[in-house]
């Protein structure tokens, strides 16, 4: 009868986690044959060249993910997203990430706001960047802050990975597989362990999003599946329950 007991105790606990991924979910891109936000708070995405702002004629392409398909980035095109998916200092992003190919900076999710005065602020995650390995990147231009979230992990090519970067009022989190792996921040080149992620998304509305692309860096070749962006940070313990989906 105990053994009963805790067992169902166990399964009302996931039950309720299962429900929890829900709250604050702002967009969801499955990408199983197309490119729509199944939230309905957002358009569906848009194919663009090798930069945010280069055109392109050909559409998007799919192939099996971790669940159901993924969308397949070759060098040479992205995608943008609905503008404002981050509209503040709490947020999570959450995706599965295959990288085929490492060039220097390339972008996986990609946010940026440009001001009436052309500062750029943004946030990246980078599977290669200048410290040759994995990095969570951004930037205010007008305050003239570089945050550098340098992980003790770094991803290696043609392998999937669960990746969730959990920012609570600036301090940036990174979870890969489930677990959390610690970031050795630097403010400008300078070791700071209390150093913030740059508020890129609260200054105001217009921020735009983007996947495999940015405006200065190769395009990636590799592929995304399953990105989910949520309004508020999320837990250790629903950041594994979103691993353990993608693993059945």
């Amino acid at each position: 009868m105990r053994k009963l007991l805790v067992f169902s105790l166990f399964v009302i606990s996931i039950l309720l986690l299962a429900t929890n991924l829900e709250e604050g979910l702002k967009a969801y891109y499955p990408f199983d044959g197309d490119l729509e936000d199944k939230t309905g708070n957002f358009g569906e995405g848009t194919m663009v060249g090798n930069r945010i702002n280069a055109p392109t004629l050909r559409g998007p392409e799919f192939a099996e993910g971790v669940i159901g398909q993924a969308l397949v980035f070759d060098g040479k095109k992205g995608v943008v997203l609905g503008e404002d998916l981050i509209t503040d200092y709490d947020y999570s992003v959450a995706f599965w990430l295959r990288v085929d190919a490492f060039t220097n900076h390339t972008t996986t999710f990609f946010g940026c706001y440009v001001d009436e005065d052309n500062y750029f602020y943004w946030f990246s995650f980078v599977p290669y960047g200048w410290n040759n390995g994995t990095l969570i990147w951004a930037r205010d231009d007008k305050k003239n802050i570089w945050y550098d979230g340098l992980p003790s992990f770094n991803l290696e090519k043609e392998r999937w990975y669960h990746v969730v970067i959990v920012v609570d009022q600036g301090k940036a989190r990174l979870f890969i597989d489930g677990e959390e792996v610690p970031l050795k921040v630097q403010i400008n080149g300078q070791p700071n362990p209390q150093g913030l992620v740059p508020d890129v998304f609260s200054i105001k509305p217009g921020a735009l999003f983007a996947l495999g692309v940015n405006y200065w860096d190769p395009a990636l070749r590799g592929m995304i599946d399953e990105l989910r962006v949520y309004d508020r940070p999320l837990t250790a313990e629903e950041v594994k329950l979103l691993y353990e989906q993608g693993r059945k």
